[in-house]
Order: structure tokens, then C-alpha cells, then sequence
């Protein structure tokens, strides 16, 4: 027996509520500002859609601390504050889905294009691997280009996919994907 589809008022009501949760200066965006868009640990970079080489001359310091204060609402409240580097247009780092997407499509000329720029990417952040989400993964997590980029969104939303948790565990130099079955 499925579950009832929300009604549009409902659905509505969910639209207001997040917009209200996530706009500059609301709860959960607050709550958000203090984690930063792009984080580095070790010899791995982590964040939403994809770091690419113009993203860390800009500084991924500065990214972090833009999106922060207008997460937070500090400073002017109109469309200028918004870091656009990292929140908008297809290359941000927010929506960037150039490493995510499926490659049996592509041309080899346009995986090594990939490859090179992610490549690059990698050696100017000073890392081995780049862990993305954004863009769900039909097959669950999966890494390509050599291991050096990990795509774990999954789509759990029901919403996306509907799909189980899965779980990438790092540890020192090896990877392994944790998931029921």
C-alpha cells in the first residue's frame, strides 16, 4: 500500500517553510554558515558539486567566509552580496556537476578534458581526491578518473531516488563503501 501524494496546498506550505528556513539569516542557513562550502582534510577535498582550478586561485578561505556572511545575513541584503563564485552559475562550486555526470555519453577527447581539469584541480588544492555530492548516482556511491573524484549523493529524497544510505569511509589511504543491503 503506497503513501498519499501531498496535496498542493501542502506541498506549498513545505516550498514557504523552507524558503523561510533556508533564506540569509534563517534558522537552518544559520546553522549552515558555520560549515564551510569546501573543506579539506588531509590530502581530500570535500564539496557540493565540484572544486575547479579558478575556484582555488579565488581562494577556498574567501569562498568559506563569503558564503558564511551571507548565509548569515551580515552586510547589504541585496543580489551584489551573493558569492557567486561558489552559489551560482554551473561552474560554482554549489552547482558544478562536471565530475558527477555520466561519462557514457561523452567523447574519450571529453573524459580526458575532465580528467585533466580535475587533475589540475586536485594538484593546486594540494590533494589526491575530491568527494562531491549534488548529482544522484543511480548505481550508489561510485568513484571514477582513477579514484581521484568520489560522487556519493545517492538520492535518498523521496522526492530524488528513494534510495538507502550509503557511506564512503576514509581512512588513511583506503576507501570503502558502506551500505545495506
Amino acid at each position: 500500500m503506497g503513501t498519499m501524494e501531498p496535496s498542493k496546498g501542502q506541498r506549498q506550505k513545505g516550498v514557504i517553510a523552507r524558503s523561510v528556513l533556508l533564506r540569509p539569516g534563517g534558522p537552518l542557513a544559520s546553522e549552515l554558515a558555520r560549515h564551510p562550502v569546501v573543506l579539506k582534510v588531509d590530502d581530500w577535498v570535500f564539496c557540493h558539486g565540484g572544486l575547479l582550478p579558478h575556484h582555488v586561485t579565488y581562494g577556498i578561505e574567501k569562498i568559506n567566509n563569503e558564503v558564511s556572511k551571507w548565509m548569515n545575513n551580515v552586510g547589504e541584503n541585496d543580489e551584489s552580496q551573493i558569492p557567486f563564485i561558489a552559489t551560482r552559475g554551473y561552474d560554482s562550486v554549489v552547482w558544478n556537476r562536471l565530475y558527477s555526470r555520466d561519462t557514457t555519453d561523452l567523447e574519450d577527447y571529453h573524459i580526458e578534458q575532465i580528467q585533466s581539469i580535475l587533475d589540475t584541480t586536485l594538484q593546486v588544492v594540494g590533494a589526491k581526491a575530491m568527494v562531491v555530492g549534488h548529482t544522484p548516482q543511480t548505481t550508489g556511491v561510485n568513484c571514477k578518473y582513477n579514484c581521484s573524484i568520489w560522487r556519493i549523493d545517492v538520492g535518498m529524497s523521496s522526492g530524488v531516488l528513494d534510495s538507502r544510505p550509503e557511506v564512503l569511509e576514509i581512512r588513511g589511504d583506503k576507501t570503502r563503501i558502506n551500505h545495506k543491503k
